[in-house]
């Protein structure tokens, strides 16, 4: 999704015409996107001040990093409130929130746009290398250290020759960068990918929504019906099992408590730490100074005994 000032193949709205009537959805595939606006029609101001932006390829205003995951209902309903009471009718369609199907979708999105920069890198490296075999074959003719010879009938072409191969050089370094660019893109996009089936990562974002969980049902107490606030509660609930369910599925060990005991070493972000305390929902870990540090357990990803070969420990 690219995003600019608002520019539609629909007329902009003149002065006394009927505003027309937008659509807010929200699916698992796409995310949340507005529809049916119109240059100068006066829905931008609301929409800005929502965090919605333009897409150019979608043509449409979207809420960035909504695709994949659940609604935000609040949000949607902000925006719907803003922009009714600027006069628009406004619909509302929002997709049953699925924890796989938006996981895939996220998963399924990078690896496109990773193998769509890769393949657009391998064509700029080629021109790059086509402009380049180009920018010597334009002065494979003249021999090595000629100077231009001033008044010489081959004093012109001699210089188109140099001007030609000047261009294509040029043109391969661009196109060149544009690959490296590409690439990096492609990099990044499948870095994602990885890292969202990384345990560790999981873990912090389980610990992010139980702690959004627990905000929720804190607010809900004593609050009536608040449907709103109820279908983000489940949608959140349905997301932690899901993910934990994921950690399950994927063999790592998970870490408690019961696991590690005072003098054992554990691995933590890469490096080896003694275990100082087991706490229930955090291992404490010795350090080189007059405190520990503690971790969430999600965070140990390897465990040895004392009696076991000793481990490369930092601390």
């Amino acid at each position: 999704m690219s995003s600019t000032d608002q520019t539609t193949d629909a007329p902009a709205v003149e002065p006394g015409q009927e505003k027309p009537r937008l659509l807010i959805s929200h699916t698992n595939d796409e995310g949340t996107l507005v529809h049916g606006t119109r240059r100068e029609d006066g829905s931008r101001e609301a929409l800005r001040a929502a965090s919605f932006k333009w897409s150019r390829n979608l043509r449409a205003w979207y809420m960035p990093q909504s695709r994949g995951r659940a609604a935000k209902r609040a949000r949607i309903d902000y925006l719907k409130d803003q922009l009714e009471a600027s006069g628009f009718v406004v619909q509302v369609e929002i997709e049953l929130y699925d924890a796989v199907e938006a996981f895939d979708t996220l998963q399924t999105h990078d690896r496109e746009r990773a193998e769509g920069y890769a393949e657009r890198g391998a064509r700029e490296h080629a021109r790059s290398d086509n402009r380049y075999q180009a920018a010597r074959a334009a002065v494979a003719g003249i021999p090595p250290g000629q100077p231009i010879l001033a008044g010489h009938h081959s004093e012109a072409h001699h210089r188109r020759d140099l001007a030609r191969s000047d261009r294509h050089m040029r043109a391969s370094v661009e196109h060149d960068a544009r690959g490296e660019r590409s690439d990096a893109r492609s990099a990044s996009a499948l870095a994602r990918t990885l890292r969202r089936e990384d345990p560790v990562r999981i873990g912090r974002r389980i610990e992010r929504l139980e702690a959004d969980q627990r905000s929720l049902e804190r607010r809900l107490k004593g609050a009536g019906e608040a449907p709103i606030r109820r279908c983000e509660l489940a949608e959140i609930t349905q997301e932690i099992a899901y993910l934990r369910k994921r950690i399950a599925d994927s063999g790592v060990k998970q870490y408690t408590s019961a696991d590690l005991k005072p003098g054992d070493h554990v691995k933590i972000r890469g490096s080896w730490w003694k275990v100082a305390k087991a706490n229930r929902k955090t291992v404490a870990v010795k350090t080189a100074y007059s405190w520990t540090d503690k971790h969430p357990y999600y965070e140990v990803t390897d465990h040895r005994r004392p009696e076991q070969p000793a481990a490369p420990a930092t601390a």
